[in-house]
């Protein structure tokens, strides 16, 4: 009997389960699935970064925190609306990405995170103490929401727009990470002195890889402002840089049950496990992130065995055993 496809069947019954979200959950439910598919999409822009171009970035927050003072400053003082907050807020995002990464083309691995994150930890005491723009820890109040045909969203059509972008973001990660750019950036990530024998430029495809990432993540930070009406410091710490990174490295683990080949999926699937498990763990109050920190770190030392359990089980679900491991 030929087996399911699940990395066929799987993604399209989770779409069409995303799509009746709304109408079988609570409207706190839906916010918590609203922030599932923004996770969702600031992890899978990382993933991208990381898979092409070898960028990992410990500062998704920062450039999070860009796309929503950006679409709260140009809501609430110029009285522009989506979706020009949305393409600002991107585009202000990846122009920070472009100025942190271009001076830091010479660091590598641990180095270039630690760089990140401190630029992230800036973005947030800027944000805290520069009250003339921001109104520091007062926060910016009074954001318009999304409004179309003249009538402002509800809290299932926000849902519904951020299912859209993230959807927009998974394609968009798949095309790129597929085409002769994205393969110039693997070959520049693997021996990036060969890339450059080659004609490659590599400074520009590191660069741009990671001004990619920070695009996705200042749209959605715009996309958070006007859900919510109010951006503050508080919500863009090290913590979440640190979530969306574990987010991501847990969707790599698990991309191999959905596809035989290299894809977001998994990133997608674990953005949604993940948030909902910090939501669980809401009752325990103070004493969540601790057993969120001991989750984690049970990731990174059983990762070699979440890899392969991962893969045994997508050769089971595809029907096909392997011949082979990649090392």
């Amino acid at each position: 009997m030929r087996r399911w496809k699940l990395g066929i069947a799987l993604p399209l019954l989770l779409l069409i389960g995303s799509v009746v979200v709304p109408f079988s959950v609570s409207l706190y439910a839906t916010r918590v699935w609203t922030v599932a598919m923004m996770n969702a999409i600031l992890a899978m822009s990382l993933s991208m970064s990381i898979s092409i171009a070898g960028v990992v970035s410990m500062g998704q927050a920062g450039f999070y925190a860009i796309g929503a003072y950006t679409a709260a400053v140009l809501s609430t003082r110029l009285g522009m609306g989506a979706p020009w907050t949305l393409l600002f807020g991107g585009l202000l995002a990846a122009l920070a990405g472009i100025l942190l990464a271009a001076p830091s083309l010479r660091l590598r691995g641990m180095y270039f995170m630690l760089t990140t994150m401190a630029f992230g930890e800036v973005v947030r005491l800027v944000a805290l103490n520069w009250t003339g723009l921001t109104r520091g820890p007062m926060g910016i109040a009074g954001i318009q929401g999304i409004v179309i045909f003249g009538r402002p969203l509800s809290v299932r059509e926000y849902y519904w727009t951020a299912l859209l972008v993230a959807v927009m973001c998974y394609y968009f990660c798949e095309f790129i990470s597929r085409s002769d750019y994205g393969l110039a950036c693997k070959a520049m990530r693997d021996d990036d002195l060969a890339a450059s024998v080659l004609g490659m430029n590599v400074p520009i495809l590191r660069i741009s890889a990671a001004a990619l990432a920070c695009l996705w993540a200042g749209i959605v930070g715009a996309l958070y402002a006007h859900l919510y009406s109010f951006v503050s410091p508080t919500p863009f710490n090290a913590w979440l840089s640190l979530t969306i990174l574990v987010i991501s490295m847990l969707g790599s683990l698990l991309d191999p049950v959905f596809s035989r080949r290299a894809s977001y999926f998994g990133t997608f699937i674990s953005a949604i496990v993940l948030t909902w498990l910090l939501e669980g763990l809401r009752f325990l109050q103070e004493y969540r992130m601790a057993f969120y920190g001991l989750f984690m770190l049970l990731l990174v030392v059983f990762q070699p065995q979440v890899r392969a359990l991962a893969r045994s089980l997508g050769s089971y679900f595809s029907g096909k055993e392997r011949t082979s491991v990649a090392a």
